[in-house]
């Protein structure tokens, strides 16, 4: 009896708290982006602790959608497709579902939410892309400096 607890608090930590630490150090990031993102688009005024909820809540809710779906496609796709396809099908699922907390934790109409939601993406994007731009640019000047 004992080992099947010990089991089950296993499977609960792999499941449940692990991811959730996770999802809670991308809410950090994620809370200025939606801070940005909700100014831009509403003019709202959103306090960065809300936002961190908002966003730890939204990351909550995804993966508690998309563990059955990758779970499916882990089962039904060859293990060389299986990362692709996971985030071919679960991109989408995570974008509706992140648009619609936001609507519901800051009043807004979810065609509202969806363009934050759809600038919160751009904002990382950009980000992501300056700074590849900035190393890459630096790994060419150390590559050239080299010769």
């Amino acid at each position: 009896m004992i080992d099947i607890l010990k089991g089950l608090l296993i499977l609960i930590a792999q499941l449940v708290v692990g991811p959730a630490l996770f999802i809670a150090m991308g809410a950090l990031i994620g809370a200025v982006l939606l801070r940005a993102a909700a100014w831009w688009v509403a003019g709202l005024d959103v306090s960065y602790r809300t936002a961190f909820v908002t966003v730890f809540l939204a990351g909550m809710a995804s993966y508690a959608v998309g563990l059955p779906i990758a779970i499916l496609i882990r089962l039904m796709v060859p293990s060389t497709l299986e990362l692709f396809v996971g985030c071919i099908l679960l991109s989408p699922v995570g974008f509706l579902v992140q648009s619609w907390v936001i609507g519901a934790r800051h009043k807004v109409k979810y065609k509202t939410a969806c363009l934050i939601s759809l600038i919160m993406f751009a904002i990382g994007l950009g980000i992501v892309a300056a700074v590849a731009a900035i190393v890459s640019a630096i790994i060419w000047m150390a590559s050239i400096s080299a010769r």
